[in-house]
């Protein structure tokens, strides 16, 4: 599983190829040795694994270099795949692994490599899939690897992301997987020219470089690039990323099947990757339904390709035993998994674990406690739904309706002087307000205090101007929030022993906002000045402090979060 704040589907493999050696060489010290897992680890200098390849290569570029602006093609709107959604982030993980060699020799019949045959074949799918809804362009989004291009060899981010519109096929056209096949490595060939790849590039290194954009707080970037995510999610049909060869010392092969890769995903993606022999193509989707996984995989069956399926849907848990009776076992093809794989009657996929209905077509399959052997154990772990939270959640919203109903109730029936409904209302928001915070920023302790610092901040301000305004929130309230803050930030950092890195910038921030009841003082807002004066007082101190002991940590932090 990759996630891009750390490094691209090319460092992910040079970790995982370094992990999975010095794993095998702490469990079998026996057979294997040091020397057989050093060509694992790269040889190069830590500075150029840790270089910022954005900034060394486009950071002094025009925008559009060698006036590719005039030749970029504005992305409308493309056709996208609608489903049923899965319920709380669940994702549809379907996979097939093919024999390498089988494989190579379908793409070389066609003349063609082994990304674009597979681009093909999934192209046509979405083409057969989107009959009979918008005629829309479908547009494949495919990440590239630029440390080829520009000769780099760090570990961090430095990928770019070609689109690929494809024209509008006739059905004789759309039948042919030859034509398919033109169609994209022609596209392939014309994306792939550095100056268009560095154009794009280019263009989102000035906005990351924005210094408006680096000096916004967390939540609103965060905010923004939702909305710029789901803007650019409606310009591209799907995404196709192939991670290449992943290649392991021959010592190490007997102990690894395949290796596979996964992204998260807002709609439907295709991964690949290949190692041991095998290729495996992965499906990660936030649909139930599963047509278009069906007609790629059979379509791969149809050209002759065994292919062996697994998922993370439809799996027999021990509570659920087995209700179907006889297995049907077939021949393995070579490099496949060595047992536990049945046979789909419907679509001739061999299907791997322990599961009563197919992933593809789910169609019922004849298993038994054979299927269950390890060695035929299902790869993925069953996505259950976590009702517990879903409970909760519905439960508290029941709560804060049968609170602000109440409130009309009394309100109507006492004529009290208070707008009792209104300051329900108000303290519902507050509460999920609250709570809301607290669990997106779970696992950050020092956001979770600097997110509540603001949020209750504000929500004292509307209560007090709500009660006619008596000037508790800022004669008494606001100083001691920010007070408390700050104590709490140095507290939970000692208790925990947080690194400095990871509570010292949310605590200067909470020192700075400890400043805020300086203009207090200054226009003369507070009738009370002593809380706004000590919570100045240690602010100043607390800057001063974290300053001048820990300042070659904060600048180092400011750096890394502002690419300073």
């Amino acid at each position: 599983e990759i996630f891009h704040a750390v490094c691209d589907g090319a460092g992910a493999v040079s970790f995982l190829r370094a992990l999975t050696g010095q794993y095998l060489l702490l469990c079998h010290p026996e057979i294997i040795e040091p020397a057989d897992v050093q060509p694992l680890f790269e040889r190069s200098p830590a500075g150029q694994k840790m270089d910022d390849s954005f900034q060394r290569y486009f950071k002094h570029q025009n925008k559009d270099p060698k006036g590719q602006a005039d030749k970029k093609k504005r992305r409308g709107k493309a056709w996208r795949y609608k489903g049923t959604s899965l319920v709380w982030h669940r994702a549809n993980l379907i996979e097939g692994a093919l024999p390498i060699n089988p494989l190579k020799e379908a793409a070389k019949k066609r003349r063609a490599t082994l990304t674009v045959y597979i681009a093909a074949v999934y192209a046509r799918a979405l083409w057969e899939e989107r009959r009979g809804d918008k005629p829309r362009p479908i547009i494949l989004a495919i990440p590239v690897n630029l440390r080829t291009l520009f000769k780099s060899k760090t570990e961090r981010n430095f990928f770019s992301v070609m689109y690929l519109e494809l024209p509008e096929a006739d059905e004789t056209e759309a039948a042919d997987l030859d034509w398919w096949i033109k169609v994209i490595a022609e596209g392939l060939k014309d994306a792939l020219q550095p100056e268009k790849l560095a154009a794009g590039t280019v263009g989102r290194m000035k906005l990351e470089s924005n210094p408006l954009l680096r000096i916004l707080p967390t939540g609103i970037k965060d905010m923004i690039l939702r909305l710029a995510h789901i803007s650019s999610d409606r310009k591209h049909t799907t995404s196709i990323s192939n991670v290449g060869r992943i290649d392991f010392p021959g010592k190490l092969l007997p102990f690894i099947r395949s290796c596979h890769v996964s992204v998260a995903t807002r709609g439907i993606s295709l991964t690949a990757a290949s190692s041991a022999g095998i290729f495996s193509v992965s499906f990660i989707s936030i649909f139930r339904e599963n047509e278009i996984q069906y007609r790629f995989f059979t379509a791969l069956s149809e050209e002759g390709i065994p292919v062996e399926i697994t998922s993370n849907r439809n799996i027999i848990t021990a509570e659920a035993g087995n209700g179907n009776g006889g297995t049907v076992m077939v021949p393995p093809a070579e490099g496949m998994s060595p047992s536990g794989t049945t046979l789909c009657p419907n679509c001739g996929s061999a299907v791997r674990g322990y599961k009563a209905l197919c992933p593809l077509d789910n169609e019922p399959l004849e298993v038994s406690a054979d299927a269950r052997l390890d060695e035929a154990r299902d790869v993925f772990p069953a996505a259950e739904q976590k009702t517990n939270r879903l409970l909760l959640i519905r439960l508290f919203a029941f709560m804060s309706c049968a609170a602000l109903i109440t409130s009309f109730v009394l309100d109507y029936s006492l004529e009290l002087p208070l707008n009792l409904p209104l300051m329900t209302l108000l303290g519902i928001i507050s509460t999920w307000t609250s709570v809301v915070a607290v669990v997106a920023r779970r696992k950050q302790v020092s956001k979770i205090v600097t997110w509540q610092v603001t949020i209750l901040s504000l929500l004292v301000l509307a209560w007090d101007w709500i009660l006619g305004w008596q000037g508790f929130s800022l004669n008494y309230a606001i100083p001691i929030i920010l007070l408390a803050s700050q104590a709490t930030l140095y507290i939970l950092g000692q208790a925990l022993h947080l690194e400095s890195g990871d509570y010292l910038i949310y605590l200067l921030l909470c020192a700075l906002l400890g400043l805020v009841p300086l203009f207090f003082l200054i226009f003369s807002w507070v009738a009370v000045p002593l809380p706004s004066l000590i919570c100045v007082g240690v602010s100043l101190l607390m800057i001063a402090g974290a300053l001048i002991f820990q300042g070659s940590v904060i600048r180092h932090e400011l750096a890394k979060r502002f690419h300073i």
